[in-house]
């Protein structure tokens, strides 16, 4: 039987703790809730309080490790980022959850580790962050690399790294809607639903055959974002967001390829476009 540690039971740790449960897999997972624990305990997952930035990694029972698939999902937060610190506390953890012989981590990063790039970006495009949060994540990635030869096949390592996220009545129209003024109407579009994210993971664990894996998700169409929200807005009855004229011949954004993550896995999105990801 599988287990599963999952660090962040939040918007995608805890469906994904569900689906795996349901699947047979022996799930834990953290939380900074207190009063979630009973409520995920009931639902058997054996729900403990963590902090990233208050609790200890000993906090972490041990057992809850061993051999466990860990997938550690911990956003950075938008208010009051403090890049050095969640660089630090994040490596903490990764080496507690090495030592502490984890047979697997997924490491959930974002496509902001291309910030700088444009046009098609893929697996093995070069990172280039230009964010704070871009920014520590591509150390953080590189530090798990750097690890992956430490650890060899003891201890699998993969990084799934995450374009916009679309699910759960969280859609980027629901802010956008309201907007005036919006540039840069031509780029493209890059989501991704939480759906395919939740099975891109449960196919990530079932291949451990390599120390480091990195790979990008996101749907397979790219619309402008004009004409998508534009579409989406009308579709939902809400204001029509106001873009900006884009006289642009040469289209600058970024175009986020994740065939080679899909091939490589055998998976087959359930949304492979964003006009199947309205909110409900």
């Amino acid at each position: 039987m599988s287990k599963f540690l999952i660090i962040g039971l939040g918007w995608l740790g805890y469906p994904l703790a569900r689906e795996l449960k349901g699947a047979g897999a022996i799930v834990a997972g953290s939380t900074r809730s207190e009063s979630k624990i009973h409520a995920l305990k009931n639902e058997n997952i054996g729900a403990f309080h963590y902090d990233l930035y208050l609790s200890n990694d000993a906090d972490i029972n041990p057992e809850r490790i061993s051999n466990a698939h860990v997938v550690i999902n911990i956003p950075p937060g938008r208010r009051n980022f403090d890049k050095a610190l969640f660089i630090k506390q994040v490596k903490a953890l990764l080496d507690y959850c090495i030592a502490n012989k984890a047979k697997q981590i997924i490491f959930i990063s974002t496509t902001s580790v291309f910030g700088a790039l444009t046009h098609k970006v893929n697996n093995h495009s070069p990172l280039s962050p230009n964010t704070p949060s871009g920014e520590a994540h591509v150390e953080i990635e590189q530090y798990l690399q750097a690890k992956s030869v430490k650890t060899g096949k003891e201890c699998q390592i993969s990084v799934l790294r995450l374009s916009g996220l679309v699910g759960l009545n969280r859609h980027p129209i629901n802010t956008i809607a309201i907007k005036k003024g919006i540039t840069q109407g031509k780029n493209p579009v890059n989501l991704v639903h939480l759906d395919d994210v939740i099975q891109t993971l449960i196919a990530l664990s079932k291949r451990v055959e390599r120390t480091f894996y990195a790979a990008n998700l996101c749907s397979t169409e790219h619309p402008s974002r004009q004409e998508y929200y534009t579409w989406c807005a009308k579709e939902l009855k809400l204001s029509l967001p106001e873009f900006a004229p884009d006289e642009r011949l040469d289209i600058d954004g970024k175009i986020i390829d994740a065939s080679e993550t899909l091939k490589d896995n055998e998976i087959t999105l359930k949304y492979p476009s964003p006009f199947m990801m309205l909110p409900d």
